[in-house]
Formats: structure tokens, C-alpha cells, sequence
């Protein structure tokens, strides 16, 4: 919890990836797949954030997504 308390929205958001990522990513073509489903609201309420500021991070990264 504390990782999280004293970062700022981008390092929350990519410290929670991150750690979605060691748990339950799979590798797959040189990416890492995060197999569950997550939606940006869910991430928000995750990390005390709000959906727009997450969707608004999130932009600044290259993602691969996988249907």
C-alpha cells in the first residue's frame, strides 16, 4: 500500500501494471498479456484514481492489445 500512497498517477499506474503483470501476465510474442479483464474504471477505483486521469496515462504508453 505504501508503493502506491506516495507515487504520483503515473507511477501508481505503472507500478499496479507492473505487478498485474507478474502475477497474471502471459508472455506471448514479446509482449506480456495481462489476461484479465480490466477496464479503466476498475484500475481508477484501484488505485484511487479517477477514470478519466487513468485513461489520459495510459495514452502516453505504446500498448499492444490483443483481441
Amino acid at each position: 500500500m505504501e508503493k502506491l500512497v506516495f507515487r504520483d498517477l503515473r507511477g501508481k499506474v505503472l507500478y499496479f501494471l507492473n505487478r498485474l503483470s507478474k502475477k497474471f501476465g502471459i508472455e506471448e510474442n514479446g509482449y506480456r498479456k495481462i489476461d484479465i479483464p480490466l477496464t479503466h474504471q476498475e484500475l481508477a477505483n484501484m488505485i484511487g484514481a479517477t477514470r478519466e486521469a487513468v485513461s489520459l496515462t495510459l495514452q502516453d504508453y505504446p500498448m499492444k492489445v490483443f483481441s
